[in-house]
């Protein structure tokens, strides 16, 4: 079955999830304070294959540098005081979360949190090729441009990690998104 018709039946069988967080200044990857995570909890038994993440600019003046993914290895199966993941807000489904099938009740296994989670400082993961130059809130009316950063089958997150998005440095531009990933059986 090839890539394409393997994306398809995911989605027909409603294993393939979005979800989106609103304009906010992401922190720099590093910071244990995040705003943006992807949380697959120790004892899923389904692995999340990412598929693309999407960014909207808002406004505000923004620093010099990149969007990245920070990982957070031995994340739990639970927020734990003293564990890697010690806070997290949920995000909802129909109201952030939404199933590739519009409208079907099912869940994700993965977490969400579209405002906030406290984390063990993250590593970096991935550069997302995403980059900016020193930038004012005027600047945005200078035209329109497309941010898809499409992962093609090259980034998994098994159970009992978790991504942040962020940046290299505090960029200070605000950034709403979308992350779309699938959800299949581990092993």
């Amino acid at each position: 079955m090839s890539n394409e018709n393997a994306s398809e039946l995911a989605g027909l069988q409603g294993r393939t999830f979005r979800a989106n967080w609103v304009a906010d200044v992401l922190p720099i990857f590093s910071n244990t304070a995040q705003k943006v995570a992807l949380w697959n909890p120790a004892g899923n038994t389904k692995i999340a294959k990412l598929k693309r993440i999407s960014f909207t600019f808002k406004d505000t003046t923004g620093a010099a540098g990149g969007l990245v993914l920070g990982l957070v290895r031995q994340a739990g199966a639970a927020v734990a005081t003293g564990g890697n993941i010690s806070a997290f807000t949920d995000g909802t489904l129909d109201t952030d979360i939404f199933n590739g099938r519009a409208g079907d009740p099912v869940a994700p296994t993965c977490r969400f949190t579209p405002t906030a989670a406290t984390v063990v400082a993250p590593t970096l993961l991935q550069h997302l090729g995403l980059n900016q130059l020193v930038l004012t809130a005027a600047d945005a009316t200078n035209g329109q441009w497309k941010t898809n950063i499409e992962f093609d089958g090259d980034l998994w997150l098994p159970p009992n990690n978790a991504i942040v998005i962020g940046g290299s440095i505090a960029l200070l531009s605000k950034l709403g998104g979308t992350i779309v990933w699938e959800e299949q059986v581990d092993g």
